[in-house]
């Protein structure tokens, strides 16, 4: 009889968990279209576009015309999935469930009981571990946020260490399906085999440590061997466009030292109690502060190794030590030592953002908490009622905003949806070319489709034909309103459409003077002279533009111009002038530039504010002969390494060069503080 109740109250236990995990999701179960930042909803033209081979350029960006594609080219087979979905009109929000939210949520609990199963986890330890694997608020807010590919690569990591871990003393079969696993982990992120790979060298590394056996060096080489014969040739499709495209090298920011600085949110306190440093709002920069009620389980977890005397749990004790190391990046204590690693270490650069690893402390936590509750549980068996309980409630209270739907992305039901859809059918009747100017930005639910691809207001402002008609530092849009020839721009730019949204109340701390701003800026640009019509009022409003030219179009005339593009204010003048009737090339804009202009058919020169020395130059100089300081120089301002390319100033350290990314900050503060106008320099 007592055996009975025993496993009925085990059976009861996962009944219990899986309804805790529902009350947690239950918002996805819901149909209905979700979006967030880094997941937007995607419409049925832009959907079938994965339905490809692989691509190493896509127009499916917020770029004007699209952009290189080779580095994200590994999660091909992912976009494949989706486009296959939308070939056979499958809807978004049900394709973003069933390939996206629930294999993540379903994978990372057959992933972590596959962990629990290897150690030998039972009972409320095992469902202790799956609820803190699952329930977490760094794996909540990547399925929030829309990272999803991370979410299922999250998922997937315990399994793939799993199955290295059978694959040493199995045989071949055992090592071919661990190169299949590391391979399905990175269609998902590449970044994650990375992270891998960190953990199986720990285990190599403790293995050869504890037992000192030489021969577990021979099973980890065939291991390894086997498993980068099988990636490599399960990873080809991109591989092989990568080395043959020869594609741009990454943004610089991925070497900066400064970046490790700005991305370094989560303090030690963060990384120690599990908490996302951005949750629940998930909005970039507000960082949440510390909650004493989750240290509760940091605290079981680091007294495991005083109450488990096993070799794995000192093994995962360390992993559980060395990855809040990491999550806290740049911060306090040893700052310096990440940055060592960024800057050093091949391949570490990839982690600007150190809260990536947050995947290693929530695996290591889970399965030191489910090893502390087993042994705990084996030794007071009478207090498992009340554990139990205790356990639902820690996890139902600390998941409180994403339940009671205060979460901002896919965890929480869609803002304006009606509208938006409004402005959808609008753009999809129009069966032209026309590119959609958001303003500032696209919000999650915006439409974009191959005929009607988005540009960002956000991103257009960096680009200094719109940078130099900014008014001040703190209206970033007001160019729109006071450039005299940007109605002429947008029309060479292709822009059809300016989409106005309002912004998001949930993420936005949102006052009476931003809603006033909001009206009277659409006022304003809504009675602009190049602008025909509003289509749609607010909360998302649409305006459409007098004139608006194709992908691709051929002017009547070509302009080369040496001097400042303020020469624009002049053209425009004439009521006759057109940009569009103009193709305009700034010589002095590449080096070597002015010698090309023999290839051009009957070009027209103009000297604006330059003499006839600077006409020589720019067509007789090549481009060898010119020389920019700037290149010489280091990323970061700290550098200690000066100019490189002159040993005469390398006691100048504090030189280095700028992005152009805060280009509107600099111009203001030259101007500011020096009387600089640093347009002075054309």
């Amino acid at each position: 009889m007592q055996n009975l109740r025993i496993n009925r109250s085990r059976s009861f236990w996962p009944l219990i968990a899986s309804l805790i995990i529902l009350l947690v999701y239950w918002i996805v179960i819901v149909p209905g279209i979700r979006g967030a930042q880094d997941f937007p909803y995607t419409f049925q033209a832009s959907l079938v576009e994965g339905f490809n081979l692989p691509q190493t350029w896509s127009t499916r960006t917020m770029g004007w015309i699209g952009e290189y594609v080779v580095g994200t080219l590994w999660s091909w087979p992912v976009d494949f999935l989706y486009g296959v979905g939308g070939m056979v009109g499958v809807d978004f929000w049900l394709l973003e469930r069933l390939l996206g939210i629930f294999p993540a949520i379903l994978l990372a609990a057959y992933s972590i009981n596959a962990a629990f199963n290897y150690y030998e986890v039972k009972g409320l330890g095992k469902i202790a571990g799956t609820l803190l694997y699952l329930l977490n608020s760094y794996f909540i807010l990547l399925i929030d946020g829309g990272q999803i590919a991370i979410a299922l690569a999250y998922a997937l990591l315990p399994l793939c260490f799993v199955n290295f871990l059978e694959a040493q003393g199995g045989s071949i079969k055992f090592k071919l399906f661990f190169g299949i696993c590391v391979s399905a982990l990175g269609f998902f992120d590449i970044r994650f085999v990375y992270v891998l790979g960190i953990l199986i060298f720990l285990k190599i590394l403790f293995d050869f440590a504890v037992l000192r056996k030489v021969k577990i060096i021979g099973n980890h080489f065939k291991t390894g061997t086997t498993t980068i014969f099988v990636f490599l040739g399960l990873n080809a499709y991109w591989l092989l466009p990568a080395f043959l495209a020869k594609h741009p090298a990454l943004p610089s920011a991925f070497v900066q030292r400064s970046q490790i600085d700005f991305l370094s949110f989560a303090k030690l306190g963060h990384a120690l109690s599990l908490l996302s440093p951005h949750w629940y709002k998930n909005v970039f920069g507000k960082v949440t502060p510390l909650n004493p009620w989750l240290f509760v389980i940091p605290l079981f977890v680091f007294l495991t190794p005083m109450l488990v005397r096993r070799k794995q749990v000192f093994f995962w004790t360390l992993v559980a030590f060395l990855s809040v190391f990491l999550v806290k990046g740049n911060n306090p204590p040893f700052e310096g030592v990440y940055e060592l690693l960024f800057l050093h270490l091949p391949g570490f650069s990839l982690f600007r953002d150190p809260t990536k690893f947050f995947v290693l402390v929530c695996l290591a936590y889970s399965i030191l908490f489910g090893n502390v509750l087993t042994v705990i549980m084996h030794r007071l068996p009478r207090v498992k009622t009340v554990a139990l309980f205790a356990i639902a409630v820690y996890f139902v209270a600390s998941t409180f905003p994403v339940w009671s739907n205060q979460m901002t992305g896919l965890l929480s039901f869609s803002r304006y949806e009606d509208e938006y859809k409004a402005v959808a059918k609008i753009m999809e009747s129009d069966m032209g070319y026309g590119r959609i100017l958001w303003v500032p930005k696209k919000y999650p639910l915006g439409f974009s489709s191959p005929n009607h691809s988005s540009v960002e207001l956000s991103a257009m402002v960096q680009k200094w034909p719109f940078a130099r008609g900014v008014v001040g530092k703190y209206e970033y849009s007001n160019f729109l309103r006071e450039m005299p020839h940007i109605g002429q721009l947008l029309d060479v730019l292709g822009v059809k459409y300016l989409a106005f949204p309002f912004p998001d109340t949930k993420r936005e701390d949102i006052k009476q003077d931003n809603v006033d701003y909001y009206y009277s800026f659409l006022d304003q640009i809504s009675s602009q002279a190049w602008v025909q019509e509003r289509l749609a009022l607010p909360p998302v409003a649409l305006l459409k533009t007098k004139e608006s030219q194709n992908r691709f179009f051929v002017s009547e005339n070509t302009l080369a111009v040496i001097g400042s593009d303020d020469i624009y204010k002049d053209f425009v003048k004439s009521s006759n002038f057109r940009l569009a009737n103009n193709a305009i090339i700034f010589l002095e804009e590449t080096p070597g530039l002015g010698s090309r202009l023999k290839d051009l058919p009957d070009p027209e020169v103009i000297l604006n504010s330059k003499a006839n020395i600077d006409l020589a130059v720019a067509l007789n100089v090549p481009k060898e002969l010119f020389f920019f300081p700037a290149t010489q120089l280091p990323a970061d301002p700290d550098s200690k390494s000066g100019w490189p390319a002159s040993n005469v100033l390398r006691s100048n350290a504090g030189w280095w060069k700028r992005e152009t990314n805060d280009i509107i900050w600099w111009r203001d503060f030259l101007e500011t503080k020096y009387g600089i106008d640093n347009r002075d320099f054309d």
